[in-house]
């Protein structure tokens, strides 16, 4: 079975695209409005580079998780979103796994593959403080890219749990 036009829409739209545009938005606003004070970033030290990136490596995924999840579960509640087809769900899988666990998962996968290596090559560049203007687009085009390549996977869970929510209320379908 493959996905029907309107979840690939979904997934590209949705859970790529506005992924994207909603987090360079949401995270270059939180970027500047916590260190709008400071006039250049450095890595490491007051107000630095390197607890900013690690933070939103962990907080990013698993916020992100929280509220898509309730979100497309209430699509689907109200048939603005349709099911996935039942034979594509796998049988055993995070989707099966709260919000909060499937929240986790990704943030350790983001963490681990996303933040601590950018922020290990900016130490072995031994990266110097940058204006508080280009940390700020850096962070937001960072943040948009991870949460580009979370919410995918991300999405599926939550509309594979969700489909498997409306299928225990409604046997018969």
């Amino acid at each position: 079975m493959k996905l029907s036009d309107r979840h690939r829409q979904f997934f590209r739209n949705d859970q790529f695209l506005h992924a994207f545009g909603i987090n360079v938005v949401f995270n270059g606003v939180i970027a500047w409005a916590i260190l709008r004070e400071h006039e250049t970033i450095p890595l490491w030290g007051d107000a630095a580079m390197g607890p900013d990136l690690l933070a939103t490596g962990v907080l990013l995924p698993l916020i992100m998780t929280l509220i898509v999840s309730r979100i497309i579960a209430g699509q689907v509640a109200k048939g603005t979103l349709p099911p996935l087809e039942r034979e594509i769900i796998a049988t055993h899988g995070l989707h099966r796994r709260p919000a909060l666990v499937r929240g986790l998962v990704l943030a350790v996968f983001a963490t681990l593959c996303g933040s601590l290596p950018l922020v290990a090559l900016l130490e072995l560049a031994s990266a110097q403080p940058v204006s508080l203007a280009g940390f700020v687009t850096f962070k937001a085009l960072w943040a948009g890219a991870l949460a580009a390549i979370v919410s995918p996977p991300m999405a599926y869970w939550a509309l594979a749990a969700a489909t498997e929510a409306t299928h225990l209320e409604k046997p018969w379908a």
